[in-house]
């Protein structure tokens, strides 16, 4: 999928179609996750919040703050997409390798100045960072701190959402995956902890 899914080596009408038997063998939404998202064959509308986060942050993305482009990338009809793809590919998946490759495709979408380059190892790291960056100044990189005081109450939660979602990669899943070879509900109901709070940070950035 990841092979078929590079630049234009198959046509809208193959792509919707690849998408579609998605819905049969959920490895496919993975493909779709590590490639451009605006090949994902959904309706494309930003969220409602999309075009006044813009203006907000509209002095931060002229300089390229990072934190403030992966927000509006995440809030634009592309990352919308993104995260409809994110949503179904965590619902049932099916082995470790895909879940592994889900995660590595999160990490890639994230591209942020974070300590951790294979994501954080325990779930915690990240809701505290997210809570650090989005309320002190206690190691807040100025970044972020730009990004949160541009916001108001409406987007602030978005920002921390994202940020949780972005610290989120391989090295997330060894608390989960260490010492056992599951497979499908099994593996899925160890993974529960982990998944169930990454859907509501998806579920309120799709709001």
């Amino acid at each position: 999928m990841r092979l078929c899914l590079q630049g234009e080596l198959i046509s809208p009408a193959e792509r919707s179609k690849l998408w579609e038997r998605a819905k049969r063998k959920n490895p496919f939404y993975i493909g779709f996750l590590h490639a451009d998202p605006t090949y994902i064959p959904l309706p494309a509308k930003p969220h409602r919040h999309h075009a006044d986060l813009t203006a907000q942050l509209a002095m931060q993305l002229e300089a390229g703050n990072p934190y403030a482009q992966a927000l509006s990338q995440t809030l634009n009809s592309a990352g919308q997409n993104w995260l409809r793809a994110l949503q179904l590919a965590l619902e049932k998946p099916v082995d470790q390798e895909v879940v592994i490759s889900l995660f590595i495709a999160i990490d890639k979408r994230f591209p942020l100045p974070l300590p951790e380059s294979r994501g954080v190892r325990d779930l915690n790291t990240a809701l505290q960072r997210a809570e650090q960056f989005c309320h002190t100044d206690d190691d807040c990189p100025a970044d972020a701190k730009a990004v949160r005081d541009a916001l108001n109450p409406d987007t602030l939660p978005l920002f921390k959402a994202m940020l949780i979602l972005a610290q989120m990669g391989e090295d997330s899943l060894i608390p989960y995956f260490g010492g056992n070879d599951s497979v499908g509900s099994v593996m899925r109901k160890r993974l529960e902890p982990l998944i169930k709070p990454l859907l509501a940070q998806t579920t309120l950035l799709l709001k």
